[in-house]
């Protein structure tokens, strides 16, 4: 996480003590913050997400392969 998105985190849980502020989009487009990837451009770093697709799309196969991408610093294909 670059620094100056570390200061906008921080920032945002020092507003209300115990909570987390939520971003109205205008205000992240002005960040000049480029994600950490983990797999670029498909997981950020810190991030969370989901695969969904039907049935026999290899969904399963696809997250194996890039969670051992993640585990051996492969890059991705």
């Amino acid at each position: 996480m670059s620094e100056k998105n570390r200061e906008h985190n921080i920032a945002s849980k020092n507003d209300h003590p115990g909570s987390w502020k939520i971003w109205d989009a205008s205000e992240i487009e002005d960040w000049e913050v480029e994600p950490a990837w983990v797999i670029e451009p498909i997981i950020p770093e810190g991030a969370v997400g989901f695969m969904r697709g039907p049935t026999m799309t290899y969904k399963s196969f696809m997250a194996l392969d890039l969670s051992l991408h993640i585990f051996d610093d492969r890059p991705s294909r």
